[in-house]
């Protein structure tokens, strides 16, 4: 035996066992087949991708044995292959330096690069991880960085897209299933009905972006199917529940949503996620964010105090529900995936001092990744229609009603989008769906009756206005838009009795005040006009509405220069008034009775 003469330490790939030629593509196995050791498996080996399979695939490997020669574990263990494949494709990794706080910086970067779930945000090939090492070996920096969306926190779908177990223990765990693998895990004869259970969780999978209803459909089938087998004998039941809860989220139904996660067992890898899903639901309603009560609330507190990779999004979560903005923005800092996204944009809605544009950046993250949820997708139309983008907060909530058609909610945003940009007839058309599902509704019918007035059909708004009183006698702004009808028709004293009404139902607002004041001046009233306009002053004292009424009601008694002072004002408060044309005129009138430094 010749001993090999002394020098630096060579690697030697001693096994082309499970090797693919990529560039020829060729298939050393069937389609779908997942192949390799379950702890060193890549997320699209797991899932059977074998045209998937790049130079980046090896990569995963290469940071898996990175991991253990740094942490002296595996960075995916479990108690089965099956668990096992199920951290990978979840992003199950304990991050390195919690185990190793001596390890630098940049070698952590490097890891977590090789680690990221999506093959496209690896390093392209292991030379470009070696030449890392070697800088950092010599002190520089190294190059590689972590995707800003890394697998150890985030759950996106594709991650719960999980190969069924049957198929992963025969094409990749073969011999090396540990004892009472066998007895936990049946063969695919054991359970005849998951060959149909996997092939309709392939179907959903395919339209879970474009058809989410049929997608979840699928799912429940194939659900059905599988709880037909031991309760031990399918591991991916939990995964299927997980992704059956998502789709029927992002649908709305959230009381479902809860129930699929509610039957992922106590003991299961995905549990504290599960219990994470459901407290977001409570967080986040069909169409708009709330503050979490009941179930969802404890069940955010629970994840919140553990120790688990979710306890971060649950803390921010429950900041934000407490309006401790600081708090919740601090927390979310690093934390990548969807769910911090959404609540990232939560946080930029909910703060009166929040960053709209973020906001809509946030929801563009959070919907790129695969799953078009509804009441996300109709928030970021709300922000969009804060930063004056009628049009894209239309789309948007076009995309929303797709999902949700039968959400008045929705429908009404739709038509304040729409009557932003003038189109009034498609404000009609949309009060008239949302009252059909909500028959009745005072707010739907007094914003359709103010899109019939603009629109000329004076009947139909007079008749909305009416409905909409008898629905709710005390409706303020339906007196108060029926006052403005009623004074269009030159029905003065029945608009001075809705004006009346409007300001006993809301004494408060400096607007209503205004207009009641409009209307008394109309009936001759000018000292009860003039008490209506100085309580809207008082109210607010830039009102240039009352002032402008203050200045016409002064003209009618002769105060010229009161007057002028008045409109004067008024123009000052705002220069660009669609009627400053008209107090202009007004004011050269009233300058016109009182010479520079005359007498009054």
């Amino acid at each position: 035996m010749t001993v090999a003469e002394p020098g630096p330490p060579r690697a030697f790939l001693a096994d082309f066992g499970l090797a693919k030629t990529v560039a020829t593509h060729s298939k050393l196995t069937r389609t779908g087949q997942a192949l390799g050791t379950p702890a060193y498996m890549s997320p699209e080996q797991a899932r059977g991708e074998v045209s998937s399979l790049t130079p980046a695939t090896d990569v995963w490997s290469l940071g898996c044995v990175l991991y253990e020669m740094l942490a002296g574990r595996a960075a995916f263990g479990g108690e089965s292959p099956a668990a096992v494949v199920g951290r990978v494709l979840v992003g199950m990794v304990e991050p390195i330096r919690r185990s190793r706080p001596d390890v630098p910086g940049d070698l952590e970067r490097v890891l977590r690069a090789c680690l990221a779930q999506d093959a496209r945000r690896r390093p392209a090939e292991a030379a470009a991880v070696r030449d890392d090492l070697e800088r950092i070996l010599r002190g520089e920096r190294a190059r590689a960085r972590p995707p800003r969306r890394r697998g150890t926190l985030a759950l996106g779908l594709a991650a719960v897209a999980i190969l069924p177990a049957a198929a992963l223990l025969a094409g990749a765990v073969g011999d090396r299933a540990p004892r009472g693998a066998s007895e936990r895990f049946p063969s695919r004869a054991a359970l005849p009905s998951l060959s149909r259970a996997e092939s309709l969780v392939a179907r959903a999978r395919a339209l879970r972006v474009s058809d989410p209803e049929g997608a979840a459909r699928l799912l429940a089938e194939a659900l059905d199917l599988a709880g037909a087998g031991p309760p031990d004998g399918f591991a991916e039941r939990d995964a299927w529940l997980l992704e059956q809860g998502l789709l029927l989220w992002a649908l709305g139904r959230e009381d479902e949503a809860s129930s699929a996660w509610a039957r992922i067992p106590a003991s299961s890898p995905l549990a504290t996620r599960a219990r994470l899903y459901r407290g977001l639901v409570g967080f986040f309603s069909a169409v708009r964010p709330r503050a979490p009560d009941g179930e969802g609330w404890k069940a955010l507190c629970e994840v919140a105090a553990g120790p688990t990779e979710e306890r971060g999004l649950a803390e921010a979560a429950v900041a934000a529900a407490r309006k401790d903005w600081a708090a919740a923005r601090l927390t979310l800092t690093g934390i990548p995936g969807w769910e911090a996204s959404l609540l990232r944009a939560y946080v930029e809605c909910g703060d009166p001092r929040g960053d709209r544009e973020r906001s809509v950046r946030e929801y563009d993250r959070a919907l790129g990744d695969g799953l078009r949820f509804g009441w996300a997708i109709f928030n970021r139309g709300s922000s969009r229609m804060l930063l004056g983008d009628a049009r894209g907060a239309e789309a948007d909530y076009d995309e929303a009603l797709r999902l949700q058609p039968r959400s008045p909610h929705i429908l009404q945003n739709r038509a304040i989008a729409r009557r932003a940009y003038g189109n009034l007839a498609g404000v009609v058309e949309d009060l008239t769906e949302a009252l059909r599902l909500a028959p009745g509704n005072p707010v739907y019918l007094v914003d359709r009756a103010s899109a019939r007035r603009r629109l000329g059909d004076i009947p139909g708004a007079l008749e909305d206005y009416a409905s909409a009183l008898e629905a709710n006698p005390g409706d303020a702004l339906a007196h108060f838009n029926r006052g403005i009808l009623r004074t269009d028709l030159g029905e003065y004293q029945a608009a001075a009795e809705d004006y009346e009404a409007a300001v006993r139902g809301r004494p408060d607002d400096p607007d209503l005040w205004c207009n009641l004041g409009g209307g008394r001046r109309l009936l001759g009233d000018l000292p009860g006009a003039e008490e209506a306009l100085r309580r809207a002053l008082g109210l607010k004292r830039d009102h240039v509405e009352a002032r402008g009424e203050l200045g016409l009601l002064q003209m009618e008694r002769g105060e010229w220069r009161e007057a002028a002072d008045s409109l004067r004002e008024a123009l000052r408060i705002s220069p660009d008034h669609p009627e400053a044309a008209a107090i202009r005129a007004k004011l050269a009138e009233c300058e016109a009775k009182v010479p520079a430094g005359g007498a009054r």
